[in-house]
């Protein structure tokens, strides 16, 4: 980032923004003895290279100790092979290169000063090379360049040679030509002069044009902008003065051409001696104003940068100091060194009806004073005095750029003030938010929308929770905080990302409920917009009230079911009473009518047959009369059996038993642990019912061998238990259907116990038979408390 162009423009911000904050200022501050380490690169004659005693010498180390010297800081120089000094200075080893190529690649990961001077590379060859007299013959040939030097990216960047050979070393690459394997080498032309005449190789010289004129720089690590600028300033100080000169001669001026013979020197400077002459005598008059203007310079800079370490010494105590009064105590102490004359300077500042002054504060006619304005309104003022007169020099008693100090001081400080002011209530909103963030029952959560480059919502990345979130979700706050949704809960569905998007883009609110497959939840949720590209959202952890929702739902279907199952049941047994009636004791008390009527015809004679037809019609009758008995009897246990009400559910069970084992090759048992004394009628007809339901399920889908039917009692509540032999059930299935028999399933069994507080528990494993527990309340007001 950046470029060597850069600089410039940089300095032109940094002088714009000191003349718009400080018009006083106009010197810089520099630190001293400062220790700068920097590389340059071994074997790079007459630049740099390992004299004969190890040490670095040539144009670039002398360069080096000439800017330090002009810019005091202390020096440290490197020197290595060109590779490792680069990625010291990548890595940080270093803070600078002396001697680096300018390209627009390495500028991305460099910074550089301007050039310190210009290196032209040329085209080595040998006497045996192909004819090359332009760039354009050098594609297809065998090229040798040193790894990672200019003509190294050079070579690539133009596409001459997709391989060339690469060597370490400036000096490698033109011994390497000389033994006729390559077509020739691309180095620096004063380099490769230089290693061709030091190892006496006879026959390399260069041909064509100048390839490349190169820009020779200090280069920096990437945005260390502090000491590029040293540098640069150091450069041009350095271009006027004749240091520079002597060492350019010294290491590079025996290389080049020597432009005009040394006669024709002479002769020209015969002609200019004369106005030289006349110069210097000029100058040396204009030496004695020159020394005026310093002095006046020199106390003028002394007075600036008084005044610019006041400012910084200001600015320092609004970051250090917490509280408004703090700091005007403060700042009426750090104001006097910033005038002319600290020692008679007084201070006082006025802020809200307070008053903040110097110690031993007087006032005085020699003063100056500025309002401190907050929000357009005036709030205070700063006053300076002097406690007695001064000469008043060319400005007067206070000088042009105090008055400009006093000026951006009141400024500073109104907009410091303003700072904390809004800090403060900031800071108090900020608290009742936090307690109220902390203590809700909610989840609370804030979060940054992440976008792709066509601006669709991919990812969302959270800013903050509370710990209500923590508690619902499972998620720690210092695990999410900074991290992404697909970071944290990498398999969510994607519609959380596009409703909360939705929300953050458009600052549309919206209020749903969705299931999260991560967490297993059902969550409410209410979003809004909380920012720019921001989104909160207060959500509530809704899974077990939806849950009973579906439960109540299905229970309620369950309920309809049973209640048009009862309906139906009581049509059904209507049907059957009228059925059992009409075509069993209905046609039976037709034929007795008949049979009455025969007889009464029969009566009117007296004969001996007669009478014994009589009385065989009335044996026919009396016998019929005994079946119709009898199927009543039969109809009316099975509405309700007789025994049940007078002599107790026992009495009816042993009934329903015999009755079973009657009709069944099964054997029933009644094992009776614990007399039913305590039930009223509704509890044992209810109880009568639902064993007989049992037992005739458990016949007709069970296939058993045995069943028994147990009365215990458990705690305070009567028990009948039904236990089978059979293939057994699912047990969940059955409880989940109101058709398990021909009856109303165990669902419609255990709503009707629930009624009278009753409970129903079942055991069954399939091929092992079934265990069903019927449990009904003893206290002695259950049915009254219904019924109320």
């Amino acid at each position: 980032m950046g470029s060597k162009y850069k600089l410039g423009h940089s300095l032109k911000i940094v002088v714009l923004i000191m003349l718009c904050s400080l018009p006083f200022l106009a010197e810089p501050v520099w630190s001293f003895d400062k220790l700068v380490v920097i590389g340059t690169e071994m074997d790079y004659p007459p630049y740099s290279f390992q004299d004969e005693n190890g040490q670095a010498a040539g144009y670039n180390v002398d360069l080096i100790n000439a800017l330090a010297q002009i810019m005091h800081f202390k020096v440290e120089i490197r020197i290595a092979p060109w590779g490792e000094i680069r990625n010291a200075l990548e890595n940080g080893e270093i803070d600078a290169i002396a001697g680096m190529y300018y390209s627009e690649e390495r500028d991305k990961v460099v910074d550089f000063t301007p050039e310190f001077t210009s290196i032209h590379h040329a085209i080595f060859v040998h006497p045996d090379s192909p004819t090359i007299t332009k760039e354009a013959d050098l594609r297809g040939k065998a090229i040798i360049v040193m790894q990672g030097d200019i003509m190294h990216d050079y070579v690539l960047e133009k596409g001459l040679s997709n391989n060339p050979k690469t060597v370490a070393t400036q000096a490698e690459a033109v011994r390497l030509l000389a033994q006729g394997q390559y077509d020739c080498a691309l180095i620096a032309q004063l380099t490769g002069l230089f290693w061709v005449k030091e190892l006496g190789l006879p026959g390399i010289e260069t041909t064509g044009p100048p390839l490349h004129l190169s820009q020779y720089c200090f280069a920096v690590q990437e945005g260390d902008s502090e000491l590029q600028g040293e540098l640069t300033e150091g450069l041009s100080t350095l271009a006027g003065i004749a240091q520079e000169k002597e060492i350019y001669d010294k290491w590079l001026g025996v290389l080049k051409p020597q432009g005009i013979p040394r006669s024709k020197v002479i002769q020209y400077s015969a002609a200019i001696i004369v106005p030289v002459l006349l110069l210097l005598v000029f100058f040396a008059l204009r030496a004695t104003f020159l020394k005026r203007q310093v002095a006046a310079r020199t106390r003028d800079l002394q007075e600036r940068a008084k005044e610019l370490q006041c400012i910084y010494n200001v600015a320092e105590s609004i970051l250090k100091q917490e509280t408004i009064e703090e700091l005007l105590h403060d700042v009426v102490k750090l104001i006097p060194a910033g005038w002319q004359y600290p020692d008679i300077t007084l201070v006082r500042i006025f802020f809200d009806s307070r008053s903040y002054c110097s110690a031993q504060f007087t006032m005085s006619k020699w003063s100056q004073s500025r309002e401190i304005m907050i929000e357009g309104q005036r709030r205070g003022s700063l006053e300076v005095y002097y406690t007695e007169q001064r000469p008043e020099l060319e400005e007067g008693p206070f000088l042009l750029s105090e008055r400009q100090l006093i000026d951006a001081l009141c400024g500073l400080l109104g907009q410091s003030i303003q700072s904390k002011l809004v800090a403060g209530q900031f800071l108090v909103k900020k608290a009742k938010y936090q307690a109220l963030f902390e203590k809700m029952l909610n989840g609370f959560a804030v979060h940054d929308i992440i976008c792709d480059r066509e601006g669709k919502p991919i990812d969302y990345r959270f800013l903050d929770v509370n710990p209500a979130f923590e508690q619902m979700t499972g998620l720690k706050k210092n695990r999410a905080i900074g991290k992404t949704l697909l970071e944290i809960l990498p398999n969510s569905e994607p519609y959380w990302i596009e409703k909360y998007g939705q929300v953050a883009l458009t600052g549309d609110p919206i209020f749903f409920e969705q299931y999260s497959r991560e967490l297993d939840k059902t969550f409410e949720v209410s979003a809004f917009q909380s920012g720019p590209n921001q989104f909160a959202c207060i959500f509530a952890d809704i899974t077990e009230r939806k849950k009973y929702q579906a439960s109540l739902a299905n229970h309620r279907t369950r309920l309809q079911s049973l209640a048009s199952r009862l309906a139906n049941a009581e049509d059904l047994l209507r049907q059957d009473i009228a059925a059992g009636l009409h075509d069993s004791i209905g046609q039976d008390l037709a034929a007795l009518k008949l049979s009455v009527d025969i007889m009464r015809q029969g009566s009117e004679g007296t004969d001996n047959l007669s009478q014994d037809n009589t009385r065989t019609n009335l044996d026919l009758i009396s016998q019929s009369l005994d079946e119709i008995v009898k199927k009543i009897w039969t109809l009316a246990f099975q509405l309700s059996p007789p025994g049940l009400f007078e002599s107790g559910l026992q009495s009816a069970l042993e009934w329903l038993i015999l009755d079973f084992n009657s009709k069944h090759e099964i054997n029933f048992r009644l094992v009776v642990l614990e007399p039913a004394m305590d039930l009223d009628k509704q509890a044992r007809g209810l109880l009568f019912q639902v064993v007989r339901e049992c037992v005739v399920n458990a016949v007709k889908h069970g296939q058993p061998t045995e069943i028994q039917v147990i009365l215990s009692r458990e705690d305070e509540s009567f028990v009948a238990t039904v236990v089978d032999d059979g293939r057994g059930f699912d047990v969940q299935d059955a409880m989940a259907t109101t058709e398990f028999s021909t009856g109303f399933g165990l669902f419609s069994i255990r709503e009707r116990l629930a009624f009278q507080s009753g409970k129903l528990e079942v055991e069954s494993v399939q091929g092992e038979g079934s265990r069903v527990k019927i449990f009904f309340p003893l206290e002695d007001n259950v049915m009254d408390k219904l019924e109320t």
